[in-house]
């Protein structure tokens, strides 16, 4: 990854692959740095809604990680931090 890098914040929906594609596709640079933080919202709506927890985090951590191998697809050189 080179020094002097721009920086942006991009807010996506996993579900909608061609978002996860656009990002390949607006960075000339495919030595993107890019974080991805799932299922904090997931966790949330199951409490809420009184579900339980074990199945959601069951559906949250195989999101994830289609998230991570459709990320993997599209930018293979990509550095991802995970969380």
């Amino acid at each position: 990854m080179r020094r002097g890098g721009r920086y942006r914040s991009v807010r996506l929906n996993p579900e909608l692959p061609e978002e996860l594609a656009r990002i390949g596709r607006d960075s000339a640079d495919p030595d993107i740095l890019l974080t991805l933080t799932a299922g904090g919202n997931d966790l949330l709506d199951a409490l809420a809604a009184g579900r339980k927890l074990e199945t959601a985090v069951s559906l949250a951590s195989r999101r994830f990680v289609d998230l991570v191998e459709t990320v993997r697809e599209e930018l293979s050189r990509a550095t991802l931090i995970l969380s």
